[in-house]
């Protein structure tokens, strides 16, 4: 029995960084009316980040399903192989499939925009824009600006994606006077913050113009596209979010104050565009891959450091901001209207949205993300009551209420002798493979205690390849 495919198309769109506690006043406020739109008509919820809190790590989780030891990229940069030094984290070190790599052998057209660790592009049956696009304008929009190498697929699109790229000169003062309303009392020769915005929202508006010219001008099953001003002026402007910390002077937070709820709004404007291009009939997908602190929480550090630059401490420094929690929104046509998601984490992306496709694709995580978005849908197809969807659901949480027994279980016994960690993870993945193939054919209406007891052992057997996953996560020394 094949699976059914019940998206027709989806649009996935990455907003780092964004963070409930900045949206939800602002969706109450009425002023971010396209994402309300999206919360009203769908599925909206909180989703985990993984550790370490780094972008490129966890978008790669987001594309692939999969954690940093078995997706390869580690951090921001990599070891050059051939000389001494570093480079950005490029596709080719990413050892697994992306989600649009899988699209792309299943027969479909995915299209990509601005992800981690893409570059070089991707030979997809889509258009692969890699993160490497819109970097290191020059300083003058006079200046040649030259085309990263492999940043587009197919080549032939270089040309004509290459005109859309927005000079951060191109983002004029009216523009950001919605950002900061007092910047004509601003000396930008000695501060640079409003050329920091100004950088950030031309990065932006570039990577939408790629979005939306590929949703009006190419067919497509998939559209990711990634954003990271959100993260980018949270982490130079968060500090003059109100209320005021103790250590930002007052004018500085008087100039500065409105740029957070700026951006999120910009977003927003974004948002409907790309929702009004993508149809009613596509399913939409915004999160980010964590939150950011926006109150009482905030690091009390000083506002601009000038110790030393060093990476590691950087890089320690911007992870204090993020909020373990960000947002997840679904919506469309087969997505439950007005609801909430419980437990979700950026692991379960990827198989949530192959199952949309009707691709089986046992990962971690996929129980739990089928389950509470498909389910009720499928079984209601059958004819099966709310009342018993209810209690089933409620019963299909329990493996995963009781993970932590699982995992000190793997702690204590070696499975057949063979080992702590993966004979449970291939007792996991066989079993989940078995019950779940049985329970296609288990016809809910007819045999409902057969297809109950299925489900419920498959998702304990994902539950089981889960848990040992996090304990082989924890004893690798490559972490």
């Amino acid at each position: 029995m094949a699976v059914q495919r019940i998206a027709k198309r989806v649009l996935l769109i990455g907003w780092d960084a964004a963070d409930w506690k900045v949206i939800s006043p602002l969706v109450d406020a009425g002023e971010m009316p396209a994402l309300n739109a999206l919360i009203e008509g769908g599925t909206m919820g909180e989703i985990a980040t993984l550790n370490p809190p780094l972008s490129p790590i966890l978008w790669t989780s987001i594309a692939t399903g999969k954690r940093t030891f078995k997706h390869g990229i580690r951090g921001f940069v990599e070891p050059i192989d051939a000389a001494p030094g570093v480079r950005a984290v490029s596709s080719t070190s990413r050892s697994c499939k992306a989600i649009w790599n899988i699209l792309h052998q299943a027969g479909l057209t995915p299209h990509t925009v601005g992800f981690f660790a893409s570059h070089p592009a991707e030979p997809i049956r889509g258009i692969c824009v890699t993160n490497q696009f819109a970097e290191s304008p020059p300083r003058s929009a006079d200046d040649t600006w030259p085309l990263p190498a492999e940043s587009v697929h197919p080549e032939s699109k270089a040309d004509h994606f290459r005109e859309l790229r927005v000079h951060p000169s191109e983002i004029t003062d009216d523009v950001l006077r919605e950002f900061i309303p007092r910047l004509d009392e601003i000396d930008r020769s000695t501060d640079d913050r409003p050329a920091k915005l100004a950088a950030a929202l031309a990065k932006a508006t570039t990577l939408q113009a790629v979005t939306t010219t590929i949703l009006e001008n190419e067919s497509w099953d998939f559209v990711a596209s990634y954003f990271e001003a959100i993260d980018v002026v949270s982490h130079h402007f968060m500090p003059y979010h109100p209320p005021r910390m103790p250590h930002v002077p007052e004018r500085d937070f008087e100039l500065y104050q409105h740029v957070i709820t700026a951006i999120y709004k910009f977003h927003d404007l974004m948002l409907a565009r790309l929702m009004h291009l993508a149809g009613d009939d596509a399913t939409i997908i915004v999160l980010s891959d964590h939150g950011f602190h926006s109150d009482h929480l905030r690091p009390a550090a000083g506002i601009e450091d000038d110790s030393p630059a060093d990476p590691a401490v950087d890089a320690a420094k911007d992870a204090a901001w993020h909020r373990p929690l960000g947002v997840l929104f679904m919506g469309g046509p087969h997505i439950r209207r007005d609801d909430r998601v419980f437990g979700a984490t950026l692991l379960d992306i990827t198989p949530t949205i192959l199952t949309m496709f009707g691709l089986l694709y046992f990962v971690q995580g996929a129980a739990l993300a089928y389950f509470h978005n498909f389910q009720k849908p499928y079984l209601s197809g059958f004819g099966v009551s709310a009342n018993l969807i209810g209690l089933l659901t409620s019963i299909l949480l329990l493996p995963f209420i009781l993970k932590i027994f699982i995992g000190m279980l793997s702690d204590r016994v070696s499975l057949f002798g063979r080992g702590h960690r993966k004979p449970y993870m291939l007792l996991g993945l066989g079993l989940a493979a078995l019950v779940f193939g049985g329970a296609a054919f288990a016809l809910p209406d007819r045999s409902f205690l057969l297809f109950a007891a299925l489900v419920m052992l498959g998702s304990f057997s994902v539950t089981l390849f889960d848990s040992t996953t996090d304990g082989l996560a924890i004893d690798s020394p490559l972490l």
